[in-house]
C-alpha cells in the first residue's frame, strides 16, 4: 500500500538541493559523489546561516551567542562540529568538513522521512552498497522548481532561493533543470541585498568549494580518456 504524504512544510537549503539533484525515475543523483557532497555541505552552511545558528567574521564561522545547537534540528550533527572546535575556522574548511560526513544519506533520509522521496537500498557489483532515492510525492519539487523559475525570471529572492540557486549554478545542476539561464540573471541573485553577510559568505564558500569540485571531476574525466 503506497504510503500517504506527510503534511507539507518548507524545504531546507540541503533538502530542496538534493531534490533538484536526483533524477525523479530511479532516484539516482546526477552529480558525481565529490561534487553532490561540497554542494551539501554548502547547503548545510548555508541553512545554518540563514536560521542564525552561525555568525561569519573575516570568512570564520563561529556559533551565533545565545544560540542553542539543539535548535540546529536534523543538522545539530554539524552545529556540533562548529561549537566544538577549538578556535574559528574558514568558511571553506566546514564546507570540506560537512562533506566528508555523508550529506547525501542524512539529507535524503530527511526527504524519505517526510515521504518525499523512498529510500531504496542496492549493490554495485553485487559487492558495493548504494542508497538511491526516488520521488515519491512531486508536488514539493514542482512547487520549488516554480519557485526558482520565478526568481530566475525576475522576482526578487530570497535567502532560501538565492541559496539554492548559487549551489546549483556552481554544479551545473541550474542548467540541466532549467534550461540555459543568463549569467548576469545568476550573479543578480547571488550578489544581492536580499540576505545577511553570514548567509551571502555561506553561499560564497559553498560556491568555490562546488565549484573547485566539478573542475577536478571535469579534469579527472578529462585525463582518463
Amino acid at each position: 500500500m503506497p504510503q500517504e504524504p506527510v503534511a507539507s512544510s518548507p524545504l531546507s537549503v540541503p533538502e530542496a538541493f538534493l531534490l533538484l539533484c536526483l533524477r525523479d525515475e530511479d532516484g539516482k543523483a546526477m552529480l558525481d559523489g565529490s561534487t553532490l557532497g561540497y554542494g551539501l555541505g554548502g547547503a548545510i552552511l548555508s541553512e545554518l546561516a540563514l536560521a542564525g545558528a552561525i555568525t561569519i567574521q573575516d570568512r570564520k564561522v563561529v556559533p551565533t551567542p545565545g544560540y542553542g545547537v539543539d535548535g540546529s534540528g536534523a543538522y545539530k550533527p554539524f552545529m556540533q562540529l562548529i561549537a566544538a572546535a577549538r578556535r574559528p575556522y574558514k568558511t571553506e574548511h566546514w564546507v570540506t568538513k560537512f562533506a566528508s560526513r555523508s550529506p547525501k544519506q542524512l539529507v535524503g533520509d530527511l526527504l524519505a522521512a517526510r515521504n518525499i522521496v523512498a529510500r531504496a537500498e542496492g549493490r554495485i557489483l553485487w559487492v558495493f552498497p548504494t542508497v538511491k532515492y526516488p520521488e515519491v510525492d512531486p508536488v514539493p519539487e514542482q512547487q520549488l522548481r516554480e519557485r526558482i523559475a520565478n526568481v530566475l525570471s525576475g522576482l526578487r529572492p530570497d535567502g532560501f532561493s538565492a541559496s539554492v540557486i548559487a549551489l546549483a549554478d556552481a554544479t551545473k545542476i541550474l542548467e540541466k533543470r532549467f534550461g540555459p539561464v543568463p549569467k548576469e540573471r545568476v550573479t543578480e541573485i547571488t550578489d544581492g541585498d536580499w540576505a545577511s553577510k553570514a548567509v551571502k559568505d555561506a553561499i560564497s564558500a559553498a560556491i568555490t568549494a562546488a565549484t573547485t569540485a566539478t573542475t577536478m571531476t571535469a579534469v579527472s574525466s578529462a585525463g582518463s580518456n
